[in-house]
């Protein structure tokens, strides 16, 4: 049998598998995470200068990031007018119940964020990383798992379905990682409002060269990689293609702007991460990590937005505002899941 064969047999295989990478993930590896998490809390003391774990502070706070994160994933809702079909779930069609509906769930989702992974979040670094780790488990949970069983569907768990649904899995991912700066913010002004405003609480400040350090390596860094990234960059989506975000159709210009959103995104990852990787090892797992989120954050949403708002107004549709996350609506209204 030929390579080409053999490769499409594994992934024939994999795409079977699909259903147990959810079953997996729902039902083995979030239950042994939250048992053992909740089993460590209760032996392992605090550790020394950081703030105790305050429910109270969990709720507001990741509440707060989580009703942010929905307002903003409610524009995209409200360009595709997807919130009628939230309303659906309480066997209603008005838009209002869709909201309202909508930033319910935003809460639930925002808090529970604050309740388990308050003692995890060491900076925007990291509550970026399980920002975007939980988002991918509520689409798992949410659309995938709990909506159809309380719509009384049966469950579909199948690499196809999950591939209908790809464009809610990047709004959703998207949201996590909405939920996750804007609960490092307010988190981190909750400590220094309640906690480190405490003289007995107060920590030493740290140096702001430790700052300018971290942005001047993080531009370093960005350029480095962006000159690395050039050629594949070049040959998949194209220099012009890439000069078009300002209306331009220059490769040179292309070069350019890859360049400086190179450059801008080392800036962010110096001062994102410059408390998360303290040596090489580390650096490696953060830096993967920021590009999966610059996939999802840049590449199938600001980019395509940027294109976008250059067209003419009658040119832009929602499908082609956000055409990744867009999917999932006209894939609904052909299945016809509210009818």
């Amino acid at each position: 049998m030929c390579p080409h064969h053999q490769g499409q047999q594994r992934c024939w295989k994999a795409r079977a598998h699909f259903p147990d990478l959810v079953g997996y993930i729902l039902f083995f590896g979030a239950p042994l995470g939250i048992v053992l998490g909740t089993v460590n809390r209760g032996w392992t003391p605090e550790p020394p200068g950081e703030a105790k774990f305050s429910l109270s502070r969990a709720i507001v706070v990741g509440g707060l990031a989580g009703i942010v994160g929905g307002w903003a994933f409610g524009q995209w809702m409200a360009k595709v007018n997807h919130f009628p079909v939230i309303a659906g779930l309480i066997h209603l069609r008005s838009v209002s119940a869709g909201v309202a509906l909508h930033f319910v769930f935003a809460f639930i989702i925002g808090s529970s964020f604050g309740l388990l992974f308050q003692r995890d979040v060491r900076g925007y670094g990291s509550c970026l990383g399980w920002g975007l780790g939980y988002g991918i488990f509520w689409w798992f949970l949410g659309p995938m798992t709990i909506m159809p069983l309380w719509q009384g569907r049966s469950l579909d768990w199948s690499y196809y379905h999950g591939q209908e649904l790809f464009g809610s899995l990047v709004g959703h991912i998207v949201y996590g990682l909405i939920v996750g700066v804007i609960y490092a913010a307010v988190d981190r002004l909750w400590i220094a409002l309640f906690i480190e405003s405490d003289p007995i609480n107060r920590q030493p400040e740290a140096p702001g060269s430790r700052t300018v350090r971290s942005i001047a390596w993080g531009a370093v860094a960005g350029l480095t990689g962006g000159v690395v990234f050039l050629p594949i960059i070049a040959t998949v989506t194209g220099l012009s293609k890439l000069a078009g975000v300002i209306g331009c159709t220059s490769p040179a210009v292309g070069v350019l702007i890859h360049l400086l959103s190179s450059g801008l995104i080392g800036i962010s990852y110096g001062l994102l991460f410059e408390r998360e990787s303290p040596d090489f090892a580390a650096g490696i797992a953060w830096g993967l990590l920021y590009g999966l989120v610059w996939w999802f954050a840049g590449r199938l949403t600001l980019f395509p937005i940027c294109r976008v708002a250059l067209l003419p107004g009658r040119m832009r549709q929602p499908q082609t505002l956000f055409p990744c996350w867009s999917v999932t609506l006209s894939m609904g209204r052909s299945r016809r899941l509210f009818s």
